[in-house]
């Protein structure tokens, strides 16, 4: 995983690269392309009740901005051997995401399925220090559908809502049945249809999704989105989660 036990506290700056560069807030609420939803609209019935009473429109346009309830995010993190060259860069990414958003929920997956959510809310170094220790996930192999399989059985409840935003952080290559991952996420599509794919070799020259299991995730995916890199991670934080 690139990580060791022994990182120091004190170099949250240099251990997290993101963190300096995500200085905004994540939005509450999104529209049907993954936009913020916070725009203020005009408070006409305090408007209407100030011309009642003053006979004119004499003030400035009264603003009310909407409270809307945070939308939850998921993040579905493939940990097995193929994905290991670029774990620290995703690991800083994510951390960045936990620490501007309020619901944002981390699984980590190889073989199996971990909920790391409580982790990644650690102070950052303490967080990769617990990760370290879960050496039965990190560098195996990938059972794609079974994760999902998982993930719904065990946390759809409390995390998947029609506006609940889902991040699959994986290059697609499982030794399970494609047609299982096929079945889970067409449930989860059927209450969310904000399910992102975020593959490392997108860029790729002369890449196509051939993967068995990617193929059959396709029809059920907003977008296929590349994560080959720190600008590319930055780009997709600000114009699809913010």
């Amino acid at each position: 995983m690139g990580m060791e036990s022994s990182d120091r506290p004190a170099d949250l700056k240099d251990a997290n690269p993101f963190l300096p560069l995500l200085s905004f807030r994540l939005g509450t609420r999104a529209d049907s392309r993954g936009m913020h939803l916070g725009i203020p609209r005009l408070d006409l019935e305090k408007m209407a009740r100030h011309v009642a009473k003053r006979g004119r429109y004499t003030m400035p346009f009264q603003r009310n901005r909407q409270r809307r309830s945070p939308t939850k995010m998921v993040i579905l993190w493939d940990v097995s051997g193929s994905m290991m060259d670029d774990a620290d860069r995703y690991l800083s990414w994510i951390a960045s995401l936990v620490a501007a958003r309020r619901h944002v929920g981390v699984f980590l997956f190889s073989t199996r399925l971990v909920d790391a959510t409580r982790e990644f809310k650690l102070p950052y170094a303490k967080m990769r220090e617990r990760l370290v220790q879960l050496t039965a996930l990190w560098s195996g192999g990938t059972l794609l559908g079974a994760a999902f399989e998982a993930w719904l059985l065990q946390h759809a409840t409390s995390w998947l809502r029609a506006d609940t935003t889902v991040f699959i952080l994986s290059d697609g290559w499982d030794v399970g049945p494609p047609e299982q991952v096929e079945s889970s996420l067409r449930t989860m599509f059927a209450v969310s249809r904000r399910i992102y794919w975020l593959h490392p070799y997108l860029n790729t020259e002369g890449f196509s999704p051939e993967t068995r299991s990617l193929k059959k995730a396709l029809p059920f995916l907003r977008r296929l989105l590349p994560c080959d890199s720190q600008e590319a991670l930055i780009h997709l934080a600000r114009e699809i989660v913010t």
